[in-house]
C-alpha cells in the first residue's frame, strides 16, 4: 500500500511540477530597510501623537473622580412637547404607483430601515 501511495504521489508531482512557482531567496537588506522605515514612522507618530496630547492637555487629561468634580455647574435641558403633533405634507401619488410604493414600503419596514 505503501509503494502504491509513493507511486501516484510521484505521478501527481510529474503532472503538477510545470505549475510550481519559483521562490525567490529572503531578501535580508531590504527586510531590514523595511523594518527601519517602520521603526522611524512610529516614532514619528509618537511624537506627533506627544504633540498633539500636550497642545490639548484639556481635552486629553483624565476624568476627576466624582468627589472631586465641581458642584455648582447646573444646567437644564429643554425638551420640546411631547404631545405636539407632527405636521406632515400628504404629497400625491399616481394610482397606477400606489401598489408598487406599498409594497416597497413594507419591505423596507420589514427590513427594519423604516
Amino acid at each position: 500500500m505503501v509503494a502504491e501511495l509513493k507511486m501516484v504521489c510521484a505521478e501527481c508531482l510529474c503532472k503538477i511540477a510545470n505549475f510550481f512557482e519559483e521562490v525567490k531567496p529572503i531578501d535580508v537588506v531590504g527586510a531590514v530597510r523595511q523594518r527601519i522605515k517602520f521603526l522611524n514612522l512610529q516614532v514619528q507618530l509618537d511624537r506627533l501623537s506627544d504633540s498633539v496630547k500636550t497642545k490639548y492637555k484639556d481635552v486629553f487629561s483624565e476624568i476627576p473622580h466624582i468627589d472631586d468634580l465641581p458642584t455648582d455647574v447646573y444646567c437644564r435641558i429643554k425638551l420640546k412637547d411631547a404631545t405636539k403633533t407632527v405636521t406632515t405634507r400628504s404629497y400625491s401619488t399616481p394610482r397606477k404607483y400606489k401598489d408598487t410604493w406599498a409594497i416597497l414600503i413594507q419591505q423596507h419596514l420589514d427590513a427594519g430601515r423604516i
